[in-house]
């Protein structure tokens, strides 16, 4: 495999064995092992609950929902699964394998991102083992949004893309024409499809700076073909061509998912991700961005990627993909930590690398195992949900509408269909208007009994200690029906 990533002028004469693992690699095989264990160890995402009720239904049907059929506060408004082929393959993957085949399909987006960076590094000029201190880098400051969410393919594409458009950089432009089926597939499975648009258009400027600056005609036909023709391949979707006025809306500092979704905030730079992130720029700012070497295309891509990584949480995983890159390029310039040649590896020598591998991976199994968070079962663990607030919901079969907090909003609709929620995880559904009434209502902000009235809400099922649930504990307009290990469920007294 490394092999494969040198320069031809660094490979000996003498023919490597295709499987050889090389001892040099093996800190990069350590890491990415345990980036997939950590894909067993994730927190059920909120949002996996509400794209498996999806998938199902449209398994079940036959068709993509039109109209929002899981709440009552957008009930019949028009709604599209903007991610339908995720929900399809989620539904799928976990009806057959359980959520144990959910973390493994995740395991599997991972190790392709985050695989395909290593070698991206490496071809960058960086030596092995810091190459994988790097991939390690880029997965502790992305590990908030490392979750079974159809964002694990927007990675995935990012990382094929900054691939493509290297190979477009040493002259083989053709393979920048696999951009349209991705583009293609990308768009159906997530609206981050637009970055890998976006990636296209800063090449195409990157190059014609760098043409200006070298004096030479700039190389903008296949890239300008290919961009118009992934606008195109990315409209083959349900929504058609309007699946890009969906994507410009997240750009919107008005948007609701902006100004309500935490992930959308800038990063805090006190917890581990914020601080791997900082290293990661401060790194890249000591070093320095080298046109020179990796290109203006490639340099506006990095540049691009901080920027958007400092302006959301949800963004720093793009800078671990394309800013990482453009830091190797830097640290390869000094000799310690410049990629070396390297004799293939024996077969004798390759297959005790693999042996050695093979146990790492069961130690961190058998470590995987004993723990509480370890999602290797059938279904998902649901210890952060109220399991018993839905258990007397179905039980006792009170009389709605439910107000409830947006965190569980996925859960209700997977787990307790027949009660349609206020609010869930589709933001881009509810809008500016809906989030803020939430957002005042669950604050106590003035008007937010008229909210619970207005809307003739029966029900309210909320964490126990938000401070809805203390108003409404001392409001003898209604009565606690039940404390759960996480939830507080109120019933209308009268």
């Amino acid at each position: 495999m490394v092999a494969a990533m040198r320069p031809a002028a660094t490979v000996t004469a003498r023919r490597a064995w295709p499987a050889a693992l090389s001892r040099h690699s093996l800190p990069a095989a350590v890491v990415l092992v345990l980036i997939a264990a950590l894909s067993f160890v994730r927190r059920t995402d909120p949002d996996y609950w509400w794209h498996l009720r999806a998938g199902r239904d449209i398994l079940a049907t036959g068709s993509l929902p039109r109209v929002d059929l899981y709440s009552h506060t957008m009930a019949g408004q028009p709604w599209v699964a903007h991610s339908w082929l995720w929900e399809v393959a989620l539904a799928l993957v976990a009806d057959t394998a359980g959520y144990a085949g959910v973390s493994a399909l995740l395991a599997g987006l991972l190790l392709a991102s985050f695989g395909l960076l290593y070698q991206l590094l490496r071809a960058r000029g960086l030596v092995e083992w810091a190459a994988a201190a790097l991939v390690l880098l880029g997965a502790l400051m992305s590990v908030q949004t490392l979750t079974a969410r159809p964002h694990a393919v927007t990675y995935l594409g990012v990382i094929i893309t900054l691939w493509l458009l290297e190979w477009w950089r040493r002259g083989q432009a053709r393979r920048l024409w696999w951009m349209l089926p991705l583009l293609a597939l990308w768009a159906n499975v997530h609206g981050g499809y637009a970055i890998g648009l976006a990636m296209l258009g800063l090449a195409l400027a990157g190059e014609w700076l760098e043409a200006l600056l070298a004096g030479r005609p700039a190389r903008l036909r296949t890239l300008a073909a290919v961009l118009v023709g992934g606008l195109v391949a990315a409209s083959l979707n349900p929504q058609g061509p309007a699946i890009h006025l969906f994507a410009a809306g997240f750009l919107s500092r008005e948007s609701a998912m902006q100004r309500y979704i935490q992930e959308w905030a800038s990063p805090d730079f006190h917890d581990w991700p914020g601080m791997a992130f900082a290293v990661g720029l401060v790194l890249l700012a000591l070093t320095g961005l080298r046109p020179a070497r990796i290109g203006w295309p490639a340099t506006l891509v990095a540049l691009a990627f901080a920027w958007l990584g400092l302006q959301s949480v949800r963004h720093v995983p793009l800078f671990a993909l394309g800013g990482l890159p453009a830091l190797a390029a830097g640290l390869a310039a000094w000799r310690p930590l410049a990629a070396r040649p390297r004799p293939p590896e024996s077969p004798a020598f390759a297959a005790v690398n693999w042996l050695a591998v093979a146990i790492i991976a069961a130690g961190a199994a058998t470590v995987l195992l004993s723990q509480p968070l370890a999602q290797v079962g059938r279904e998902p663990l649901e210890e952060w949900y109220p399991q018993a607030a839905r258990a007397y919901l179905e039980r006792a079969r009170p009389a709605g509408p439910l107000f409830n907090y947006d965190g569980w909003g996925g859960y209700l609709i997977a787990r307790a269909p027949d009660y349609p929620v206020y609010i869930d995880g589709r933001t881009d559904l509810y809008g500016v208007a809906l989030a803020e009434e939430y957002r005042r209502t669950i604050r106590l902000e003035p008007g937010w009994r008229e909210t619970l009235d207005r809307r003739g809400i029966r029900l309210v099922l909320v964490r126990r200690e938000q401070a809805l649930a203390s108003a409404l504990r001392d409001d003898p307009g209604w009565r606690l029906v039940l404390e759960g290990e996480v939830e507080a469920l109120f019933e209308r007294a009268v």
